[in-house]
């Protein structure tokens, strides 16, 4: 990019040229992205919460994430007020000379952001693939992914430093210097990006279709994964938009053609981490579901049961007798839980529960069995976790 040798008056460029201002638009899709991502993971460790289940090591890698994306989205925002992204560039030279180079500075940052958030988000997709498919097989795919992952971001915190000489013309475009070619750059850190993302997202499907569950069932599970999909669209829209930018002859408009490399760059990994969080949210849907079924039920028994008085009034029906202790018509009651299961005849693995008020004629036995494995976390993916299994037996005393 050449600096301009002479440039017009204020006064001389249209008003409209003048007054155009994408700014707004730019960092209020940025913040709603970057809100939505934090949303879902603290609805991500809700539904920890919700199923009593700990705190793993892939939740605590896609919470490290959030800072980044918040410094990257920062980052965007800030190159839009004081770096003059959205404006036409030669309204920004006349006005604020110095506002390139700050916008410029912001982008150098971003890139370490943008890195660091996408590596830590690839790194809890993987960690939680390890807690839900404890095998041989996913254990070795999962290190070798990893290990390229690691690669990739080493290479994403090494090169900005080395991009240009003297380093400070990655963001004073008109110093004197040389930079590497910055396309060859683009296209090398983001082809990587989506072959990991494309192994990453097809890594399960081998452990799938190995579970012994019905057809449907492999489906569903499967596209919760490939849902995650869409953080590779996204990772193409990116590059192919920021390609488009540096292919382009950058003395046109360059602070009004970078916004879509703005908006991309932070929506990608805001995407990334919706994704990675959506195979956990099972128990959030499973809550919604329940309420809403609950609350349907509640409403239809209570008109069911409302009667309608000749007067026009409605009442409630007369509740069933109440039936004394030893009066028994059939062994058929409710059952009280016991205060102390350590005291149930049996002992905890075999309980022995009585009906409540009602002679002894008929007992029941619940016996439990515990199946310990490295599944016994519940992970809210139906159907991949284990369950205490009960026996529900009932036999009928002699008297």
């Amino acid at each position: 990019m050449a600096e301009p040798s002479a440039l017009p008056q204020l006064e001389d460029l249209p008003p409209e040229y003048v007054a155009h201002d994408e700014g707004r638009m730019i960092y209020s899709c940025m913040a709603a992205m970057t809100a939505l991502a934090t949303s879902v993971v603290v609805l991500r460790l809700w539904a920890r919460k919700e199923k009593s289940a700990a705190i793993q090591v892939d939740d605590w890698l896609i919470i490290a994430s959030l800072p980044f994306l918040w410094v990257l989205m920062t980052c965007g925002v800030l190159s839009v007020v004081r770096g003059g992204v959205g404006k036409h560039t030669i309204v920004n030279l006349i006005v604020d000379p110095d506002a390139m180079n700050r916008g410029a500075k912001y982008f150098f940052v971003s890139q370490f952001m943008y890195g660091t958030v996408i590596a830590l988000i690839k790194s809890s997709i993987l960690a939680l693939y390890l807690h839900i498919f404890p095998t041989q097989f996913m254990k070795k795919s999962c290190f070798v992914l990893g290990g390229l992952v690691f690669a990739w971001w080493l290479m994403a915190m090494i090169v900005p430093f080395v991009q240009c000489k003297p380093m400070s013309k990655s963001w004073s475009p008109f110093e004197e210097g040389t930079c590497i070619d910055t396309c060859a750059f683009l296209v090398g850190n983001a082809v990587p990006n989506i072959v990991t993302d494309a192994a990453i997202l097809a890594l399960p499907a081998h452990q799938i279709s190995k579970l012994q569950l019905r057809t449907m069932q492999k489906a569903a599970i499967t596209g919760i994964f490939l849902l995650g999909g869409i953080v590779i669209i996204a990772s193409c829209i990116r590059l192919k938009v920021v390609y488009a930018l540096w292919e382009s002859d950058l003395n046109m408009d360059f602070t009004v053609q970078i916004k879509d490399s703005w908006l991309w760059t932070v929506t990608e990994p805001a995407v990334g981490v919706l994704c990675a969080c959506l195979p956990t949210l099972r128990p959030l849907v499973v809550a919604i579901m329940g309420t809403m079924k609950r609350y349907s039920t509640k409403r239809s028994t209570g008109e069911s049961n409302a009667i309608i008085t000749a007067g026009g009034r409605t009442s409630k029906p007369a509740s069933k007798p109440r039936f004394s202790r030893g009066q028994v018509s059939e062994p058929i009651g409710s059952f009280e839980r016991l205060d102390d299961i350590e005291s149930a005849e049996g002992g905890p693995a075999g309980l022995v529960l009585w009906p409540k008020g009602f002679c002894q004629d008929r007992k029941t036995t619940v016996v439990g069995r515990d199946s310990h494995s490295a599944l016994s976390d519940e992970i809210a993916l139906g159907a991949i976790h284990v369950r205490n299994e009960m026996t529900l037996s009932e036999d009928r005393l002699s008297r």
